[in-house]
């Protein structure tokens, strides 16, 4: 469901009732395997308080985790009174408060109707908190399955030690582990805000470092996979690209780690109406496929769906040779 990032708190509520009413909507139409949501928790937080959660140090902000998903459990206040003390929370305490409780009643219906949420990344100012909110609600969704997946915008310089942090998070608490893997959508604003703070560039330098990034964490997690074949604990993930060479080099892995396409341990996504031939390709093969569609009025979408056909630099060659595809078809269909 498309839904920018709120600069009221008044739009929470609604937002967060329309994501469960998404839910309830896609349910009735699942496959035996579930369903599939992408959310964005800014829908339900102010840039405000995601920007302030950002800006605490890490230890205070594992802290915030913690006690978030206890709140999450409990509504008792207490659990969170200590963050009021904290230096740069002034007037964020009820907000997160409240936010809170709508977040968990979106994790809580995940739960019930087998829906797992791909949690969405945004900019470097929001993103340790969005991290944080997506793991206080694993730790309230992750007990039994793999409910609540966070996303790893590849393009970060940082984006493979994040990663790498809230796998071993998930480890320690006994979590069962979901993620997606996107190359990332705001290179121009995250580019021209750091030229702006003079600070260093947080993207890589380079298409090819990003490839690289994207295709060396795809990986890592395909190994953590195969090394945990025999073990209780789920790890999965989406691999969402529109690179073909990435999700061969994902294919051919699977292949060589032994993976079973039907484990549906990995899921290959693209947008609707994107690569199409490449998800259809690949639906054929016997491969978990993710079309992400777009759910909104014209000017909720066409934002994301304008970042989604920037995200990718080889897209625009990608629908010149599905235009190819798709005339050799039609040709073969007419003419035999």
């Amino acid at each position: 469901m498309v839904m920018e990032a709120i600069d009221k708190v008044e739009e929470a509520n609604g937002n967060a009732k329309n994501i469960i009413k998404m839910m309830e909507g896609i349910t009735e139409k699942k496959t035996p395997y579930g369903s599939y949501m992408q959310i964005r928790i800014s829908a339900m937080f102010t840039s405000h308080l995601l920007k302030s959660l950002s800006l605490l140090s890490d230890e205070v902000r594992e802290k915030v985790i913690y006690s978030s998903a206890e709140y999450m459990r409990t509504h008792n206040p207490d659990t969170l009174r200590w963050l009021a003390e904290t230096p740069g929370t002034s007037g964020i305490i009820s907000e997160l408060l409240s936010g809170l409780i709508l977040l968990g009643e979106v994790g809580q219906k995940a739960v019930t109707t087998n829906t797992v949420l791909m949690v969405d990344a945004e900019y470097t100012n929001t993103n340790p908190a969005l991290t944080a909110l997506a793991m206080a609600l694993s730790l309230v969704c992750n007990r039994t399955k793999a409910v609540v997946w966070n996303t790893t915008q590849c393009y970060l310089k940082k984006s493979f030690e994040a990663l790498q942090w809230e796998f071993n998070f998930a480890e320690k608490n006994n979590l069962h582990y979901g993620a997606k893997l996107v190359r990332g959508a705001y290179m121009v604003a995250e580019e021209n805000e750091a030229k702006t703070q003079g600070n260093p560039c947080p993207v890589h330098d380079g298409i090819q470092a990003t490839h690289n990034s994207y295709n060396s964490t795809a990986n890592w997690l395909l190994q953590k996979i195969r090394d945990n074949s025999n073990q209780g604990r789920q790890i999965r993930f989406v691999l969402a690209s529109h690179n073909q060479d990435s999700i061969k080099q994902a294919v051919e892995r699977m292949r060589s780690y032994g993976i079973p396409s039907e484990d549906r341990k990995v899921i290959l996504a693209q947008v609707y109406g994107m690569c199409d031939h490449i998800t259809y390709t690949l639906g054929q093969k016997g491969y978990p496929v993710y079309k992400s569609v777009a759910v909104g009025t014209i000017s909720e979408s066409l934002p994301y769906l304008s970042r989604r056909s920037h995200e990718n630099s080889s897209l625009i060659a990608n629908s010149r040779q599905e235009r190819q595809l798709l005339n050799s078809e039609l040709k073969y269909r007419i003419m035999g």
